[in-house]
């Protein structure tokens, strides 16, 4: 396997701009991230966020079965509220992938959103490692599941604010009700 492509989606109950606003937060990608490998994540680029700002994560990976502290360095590639964010990451250890991209692309949906969310990684030189079939599936595996778990967490925050944003915005309208004598 010289190149490893996952994509996996889920159904939000909330408008592309209310999910987007959790996944274009990069400060909390360690949050969300499910694979619990993110311990910090910090812009290191001036400005705005978009395309060409640049940000570091200080991950903790399992290669080989061993447990890796590593900093990846990632530039935005692709910025488009509320429909896309991708970037492509670069990890410091000395062997590493060719190119390492991700993507979370918002669609809306009766009313809903289906977010994707994709990676793409060409192993490069890495491919003709040693031990590079088991270490490859292994990562593969970890990052699906990962995944997966990643938008498990973005539903449940994007879902609970909206809930707590229903439960604030009515009782405002009983509130007011209540003090015109209405109810």
């Amino acid at each position: 396997m010289a190149f490893f492509h996952d994509r996996r989606e889920i159904v939000v109950r909330a408008a592309p701009a209310d999910v987007f606003a959790v996944v274009g937060d990069l400060a909390r990608h360690g949050e969300l991230a499910g694979g619990g490998e993110i311990l910090r994540i910090r812009k290191v680029s001036e400005g705005p966020l978009g395309p060409g700002a640049r940000f570091e994560a200080e991950e903790e990976i399992v290669l080989l079965g061993l447990r890796q502290s590593i900093t990846a360095t990632s530039e935005i590639v692709a910025y488009e509220p509320p429909r896309l964010i991708s970037w492509v990451s670069t990890p410091s250890s000395p062997i590493r992938p060719e190119r390492i991209q991700w993507w979370f692309r918002l669609i809306p949906t009766d009313g809903h959103t289906r977010l994707i969310h994709e990676v793409e990684i060409d192993l490069g030189p890495m491919a003709e490692l040693p031990y590079r079939p088991i270490n490859a599936a292994q990562r593969a595996y970890a990052i699906a599941q990962g995944m997966g778990r990643t938008l498990q967490q973005i539903k449940r925050v994007v879902e609970e604010a909206a809930r707590v944003k229903r439960q604030s915005r009515a009782y405002l309208v009983v509130s007011e009700m209540m003090r015109e004598g209405e109810v």
